[in-house]
């Protein structure tokens, strides 16, 4: 029983935060401050120079749309609700899809399960948009035969899908979908 004592102490010194629950805050942390970025914020804080790139800033207040308003509200109530704290004091993250996150203009919120679609069968390819609407920008490809992971809340019937990545050596793509799972996918995990 003595060596699980060490995890035993990290484990009630830091209740409900796991390292996913921390990649999930520097997720939210990224997508509510690309929205900035796009703005042409200039950032102050060394973990925001590091991961934005202030070349196009424009010195003095940041002026956000209705619409961008609305999302940085989003994120930022999912933030506290999940007890996020970044330090913005660092220069990395400790997530490695930031690129893909900027290139969304919504980000998803976590959902209530996660499911994995094993060997994708659907149209050749499914296009990934940079928000849930058949409309937005598309950042990316879904092809036959590879996995797509869900893991945030479906939204306006897309799905936040990430692709690649983990073993292939290749980046993740990131981004929305509209999927059906018991026709699209030769079988899914949740």
């Amino acid at each position: 029983m003595r060596p699980y004592l060490p995890l035993f102490a990290l484990l009630i010194a830091c209740p409900g935060r796991s390292l996913a629950a921390d990649k999930f805050c520097e997720r939210l942390w990224v997508a509510r401050n690309a929205i900035f970025d796009r703005a042409g914020h200039c950032f102050s804080s060394p973990l925001g120079k590091a991961v934005f790139d202030d070349a196009d800033c424009r010195p003095g207040k940041t002026s956000l749309t209705a619409e961008d308003r609305a999302e940085v509200e989003r994120l930022q109530a999912a933030e506290r609700q999940r007890g996020c704290r970044i330090d913005t004091q660092k220069r990395t993250l400790d997530i490695d899809d930031a690129p893909q996150i900027r290139a969304l203009a919504v980000f998803g919120l976590p959902g209530s399960f996660e499911f994995s679609c094993i060997r994708f069968r659907g149209p050749d390819p499914l296009p990934l948009y940079s928000a849930p609407s058949g409309n937005a920008a598309t950042v990316g490809r879904i092809k036959p035969g590879e996995n797509v992971l869900f893991e945030y809340a479906e939204r306006d019937g897309f799905e936040l899908a990430a692709v690649g990545g983990g073993r292939t050596g290749e980046p993740v793509r990131l981004g929305w979908a509209r999927i059906d799972v018991t026709r699209d996918c030769e079988d899914f995990a949740d």
